[in-house]
C-alpha cells in the first residue's frame, strides 16, 4: 500500500517540534532585547559618570583648585563647595539619585548614591605643599549585573590646598 499523506500523530509531533522550536526563539528574542537596553543604560551611565568626573576635574586643574569643605544643603546626602584661585565656588550636591555640579545633573535611574560609604583621602608630604586629593562617592546598583559606576575625584597637586570639614580615611 502506497499512501501518500501525513497520519494524525506525525501532523501533531511536527506542531510540538516547531511550536518547541517558536518558544526558544521568543525566549531569545527577548534576552536579546534585555540585553540590548541593559547595554544602553550602561553606556549612558558610563558616560554621565565619566562627564560628571571630567566637568570636576577641569575645574580644578584650569580655575586651580584652592579649597575644599562640606556644606548643607536641603535634600543633600552629600555636599562639597569647591573653591578656586580666582575666589569663585562650585558646589557638589549629592542627593539620593542624582548628582549636581555647576547646574548640570545626573539621575541615576536604577541605583542610589551611598553617602556612608563616600570617602575623602589626602596625603601631605613634610613641606604641606605636595598632596593627593581624593573623593569616591560609591553607587549602590539595584541591578545584578556587578556595574561600577562610582565617582572618583582624584587631585594632585604641590599647591597649599585647604580642607575644611572633610575628615581623612
Amino acid at each position: 500500500m502506497n499512501n501518500k499523506g501525513f497520519t494524525l500523530v506525525e501532523l501533531m509531533v511536527s506542531i510540538s517540534l516547531v511550536s518547541i522550536v517558536l518558544v526558544f526563539m521568543f525566549n531569545l528574542l527577548g534576552d536579546i532585547k534585555r540585553e540590548s537596553a541593559l547595554s544602553n543604560e550602561n553606556i549612558d551611565d558610563a558616560l554621565n559618570r565619566s562627564t560628571i568626573i571630567r566637568i570636576i576635574q577641569n575645574d580644578w586643574i584650569e580655575k586651580r583648585l584652592t579649597k575644599v569643605s562640606t556644606c548643607e544643603e536641603d535634600g543633600t546626602i552629600l555636599c562639597y563647595a569647591f573653591t578656586f584661585k580666582n575666589s569663585t565656588t562650585k558646589k557638589l550636591f549629592v542627593r539620593k539619585q542624582e548628582i549636581e555640579y555647576d547646574n548640570e545633573r545626573w539621575i541615576l535611574e536604577d541605583g542610589e548614591y551611598n553617602a556612608d560609604g563616600a570617602t575623602y583621602c589626602s596625603y601631605k608630604k613634610d613641606t604641606g605643599k605636595n598632596y593627593l586629593l581624593k573623593i569616591v562617592i560609591p553607587v549602590i546598583d539595584h541591578k545584578e549585573d556587578n556595574r561600577i559606576h562610582d565617582i572618583e575625584l582624584v587631585k594632585m597637586g604641590t599647591d597649599d590646598l585647604v580642607l575644611e570639614g572633610l575628615n581623612p580615611c
